[in-house]
């Protein structure tokens, strides 16, 4: 977990990073260029950062899970790095980054059957691949029927569960 918060943490401050060069460049156009420079150094060290995650998560953390718990924590992971790629590349880099994606997600959303539908990483991963659903591949309706689905199960199988179950459950 500690990995994870880890690449999050360095990983977030690049993607804000981005967003806020992103609307600099679209405000000073006279200096589109330069400010277009940086831009493209920031996503590479995105990408890279990327890579090196997935690169752990296919080689050795995935694989040496040793709960179901953990397997679809990093199934997710790597979905959500994808995401990260595709939220700044473009045309081919970013349907191929998409991709990877979505096939990722429902991956880990495969694996996650096997969770009571409460369990924090399930609702967890269904959040962030409805996040991916509306933001990168702007399909709303799929966000919303993947949230709906999830929330109803999850309503239905919370009063199976203990208290520090349903109080992790409810955050999300």
């Amino acid at each position: 977990n500690l990995l994870s918060v880890a690449y999050k943490q360095v990983v977030a401050a690049r993607r804000i990073a981005r967003r806020a060069i992103a609307m600099t460049e679209q405000e000073m156009p006279e200096s589109a260029h330069a400010i277009s420079q940086y831009r493209g150094k920031v996503e590479a060290e995105i990408d890279a950062l990327c890579d090196e995650i997935i690169g752990l998560l296919d080689s050795h953390l995935i694989g040496q899970a040793s709960t179901d718990d953990n397997k679809v924590f990093y199934m997710k992971m790597k979905g959500d790095y994808y995401r990260y790629r595709a939220e700044f590349k473009r045309d081919v880099s970013q349907a191929g980054s998409a991709s990877q994606a979505n096939r990722a997600y429902r991956a880990a959303l495969e694996q996650a059957q096997v969770l009571p539908p409460a369990n924090s990483g399930r609702l967890g991963l269904a959040l962030n691949y409805s996040v991916f659903f509306n933001e990168v591949l702007g399909n709303a309706s799929e966000a919303i029927a993947l949230a709906r689905k999830t929330i109803d199960e999850a309503s239905a199988d919370l009063a199976n569960h203990d208290e520090a179950m349903q109080n992790d459950s409810i955050q999300i």
